[in-house]
């Protein structure tokens, strides 16, 4: 099975769609780096970290795996 995906790079929406496809893996590599740094912060909660600060890591990790899950982003 072959996928072939055309733009027109004369066309600047064409030329957008290029350069976010072009970039695609670069997101993908950037949003498990995300990921994977929250995970580090919950699991190995350094300890002067208050419990506030912990809710605080953990609520915006859960936030941001919920947003990739809203757009079916599959990060793993």
């Amino acid at each position: 099975m072959k996928a072939i995906i055309e733009f027109d790079l004369d066309d600047i929406d064409d030329k957008d769609s290029h350069q976010t496809m072009m970039q695609a893996q670069d997101m993908k590599l950037c949003l498990w780096d995300i990921s994977q740094e929250f995970r580090k912060i919950c699991k190995y909660t350094p300890d002067d970290m208050s419990e506030a600060e912990l809710k605080g890591w953990e609520d915006a990790r859960e936030m941001f795996l919920n947003m990739l899950g809203e757009y079916n982003i599959q990060i793993d």
